[in-house]
């Protein structure tokens, strides 16, 4: 009877010698900094977050939508180490900013959040980006190669349908002797 109660307690301590013997389980990364902050400011030029541990290259994506949810993200999110930053188009609107994000963290779990910057300034547009033409027209080669593109679709059905016609249509029929 005493070795049973012996064997009883067994389980309850094994359990206390595993908790007590294993390290704290690997957490996942954190959100520890933004930028810009979640005040006031003008127009920044790209976004940035700051992770408590390195994340992973593969699989970190942000997505920042303007006040009327349109995409104001102009290319891939960039990871070193455990900063990721994104770079953005030129901000148009004030208003608040949306910032979607989703990363791996070290461990392989990903890790997702969001958060909203406010835009009451804007900054001067770069006259370098500024399209060919009036304002809001699009430059003379895009309408070039529009036309071009155009023309030779058409060609391409044009020709195909002529293909069409020759190939499937009857053989004339054979006349004998006269």
């Amino acid at each position: 009877m005493a070795a049973l109660r012996r064997l009883a307690a067994l389980p309850p301590l094994a359990l206390l010698g595993v908790l007590l013997i294993a390290g704290p389980a690997a957490a996942h990364a954190k959100l520890v900094g933004t930028s810009p902050g979640p005040g006031a400011g003008t127009a920044p030029s790209t976004v940035s977050l700051t992770f408590d541990e390195p994340v992973a290259d593969e699989g970190a994506t942000v997505l920042v939508t303007s006040p009327d949810g349109a995409s104001v993200t102009s290319g891939a999110a960039a990871v070193t180490g455990a900063v990721v930053t994104v770079p953005l188009k030129h901000l148009t609107a004030t208003g608040a900013y949306r910032v979607s994000w989703r990363v791996v963290s070290d461990d392989g779990h990903p890790v997702s959040g969001q958060w909203q910057f406010a835009v009451t300034a804007l900054a001067a547009a770069d006259p370098a980006a500024a399209p060919a033409g009036p304002a809001g027209d699009p430059p003379t080669n895009w309408w070039v190669a529009h036309l071009l593109h155009l023309a030779i679709g058409a060609g391409i059905v044009i020709t195909g349908g002529w293909l069409m016609v020759v190939l499937t249509r009857p053989p004339k029929a054979r006349r004998g002797p006269a």
